[in-house]
């Protein structure tokens, strides 16, 4: 029995088991990763107050935009083109690797710019963190596309648990002795250079020789494939963190701290379906001609996680007021209706989810552009027009409100496609026999 097990959480077989294998092994890593930090966040906004945790976590919303510009699609791109299996997998890895050092240095000099701008002495006093945490998380993020394209999703989830062990257990010392923004990232920066230790130790046989092959020919030929998801994700980036930078300069660094304690709880409820799409796309890659296994999957994907997530988000949404009460405190009140409304977000966005990583496995990643373009445009005007005359609340609608119609947009788009037109409906009994017979 301890054998099967063991084979099947660490081999990988057959297409249905591999799948499952890495949406199990990354819902364990990323949900585990993510309940230890929630409950940090928790503790940490308790323990910071509003105002310092509302400086926290503008650090890590500018670290987001900036870490976007580290990347430009390059490791979407390397997933695709390494769980593909060409001959040029050395190179691929090696040019993408030394563009990457090479965005990375860019992306912290303009962040360290930052400081020049800001007139918050609290926000000047961490940017030099941010910008170190940014190169920690950037060389990760890189290490784990070799992984997720090798389909060994199983040594993420083992690092981002021991991680996220190690940065609670910094963290609660680091704070508990001197509560501030600055301390909270000290803790993450050493748990990072920790975490790169262990992932060094995965990937390195891609190490030697990696500025050998670096191959000039094929930077053309990454950035045509990347920089449809390099805008994707700047685009993204903008929709997830242009409320916070507007609120820090529209209202105060204080607003800041209700509206991402709000955000911390709605993350959460489209976590899983978010790792079961990543986990899905190397099978999507390999299987664009099964048109029946394509959609079918899709369809059912789509609904059976549309569902839960409803399902969840309403109760939340009912039981909002004693929920926030125990996690955060008194203190963090004004935070409940900001949850009540952006957790309607969570709800919209699980189309997205899937069918831009269908797009991308067809090679239209145009089309998931377009998308996010709709969503983050929405997002900045209506920023700009209630945020001033509403604060947190307006946020909370903006970016709700551009969730909903962008998936609208997208929802369309595939339908209408022939390769990607999917139907809303629950697996059957026969849907899944016929899934499992393709594969």
């Amino acid at each position: 029995m301890i054998p099967r097990i063991k084979k099947f959480l660490f081999k990988n077989s057959t297409d249905k088991q591999t799948i499952i294998k890495n949406t199990l092994w990354l819902s364990v890593g990323e949900v585990g990763s993510r309940i230890l930090k929630l409950a940090l966040f928790i503790y940490a906004a308790r323990l910071l107050g509003v105002t310092e945790w509302g400086v926290f976590s503008y650090g890590l919303a500018l670290m987001g935009i900036f870490s976007i510009l580290s990347d430009v699609g390059i490791n979407a791109v390397l997933v695709k083109e390494v769980s593909l299996k060409n001959e040029n997998i050395k190179k691929y890895i090696a040019t993408s690797f030394v563009l990457k050092l090479l965005l990375l240095f860019i992306s912290a000099t303009l962040l360290l710019l930052v400081t020049l701008f800001t007139k918050n002495n609290d926000i000047q006093a961490i940017i030099s963190l941010v910008a170190l945490l940014l190169i920690l998380d950037s060389i990760r993020e890189f290490g784990f596309s070799l992984n997720r394209a090798r389909e060994k999703m199983e040594y993420e989830a083992i690092i981002k648990l021991s991680s996220s062990i190690i940065l609670v257990g910094l963290s609660l010392v680091f704070i508990f002795n001197t509560p501030s923004a600055s301390s909270l990232l000290h803790a993450y920066i050493i748990a990072g250079v920790l975490g790169l230790f262990l992932l060094y130790k995965t990937i390195k046989k891609d190490i030697p020789n990696i500025f050998t092959n670096y191959t000039p020919k094929l930077i053309k030929t990454i950035f045509k494939e990347a920089w449809p998801v390099g805008m994707v994700a700047i685009l993204g980036i903008a929709l997830y963190n242009i409320d916070t930078i507007l609120l820090e300069y529209f209202i105060n660094v204080t607003e800041v701290g209700y509206y991402s304690a709000a955000q911390k709880i709605v993350q959460i409820l489209w976590l899983v379906p978010s790792l079961f799409a990543t986990a899905l796309l190397p099978t999507l890659s390999r299987t664009i001609e099964n048109k029946f296994s394509f959609s079918m999957f899709l369809g059912k994907s789509i609904t059976t996680s549309l569902l839960l997530i409803s399902l969840i988000t309403i109760i939340l949404v009912i039981f909002a007021k004693p929920i926030f009460t125990l996690l955060y405190g008194a203190e963090f009140t004004p935070a409940i209706p900001i949850f009540q409304i952006t957790a309607f977000s969570a709800i919209a966005i699980i189309p997205s989810l899937f069918i831009s990583n269908a797009f991308l496995a067809k090679g239209k990643q145009k089309i998931t552009l377009t998308y996010i373009s709709i969503a983050a445009s929405l997002n900045v005007i209506l920023c700009l027009i209630l945020i001033p005359k509403y604060g947190t609340h307006g946020a909370a609608i903006s970016y709700t409100v551009a969730q909903i119609i962008s998936n609208i947009f997208i929802i369309y788009k595939a339908k209408k496609d022939p390769e990607t037109n999917f139907s809303f409906k629950l697996p059957s009994i026969n849907n899944l026999r016929s899934f499992n017979k393709s594969l």
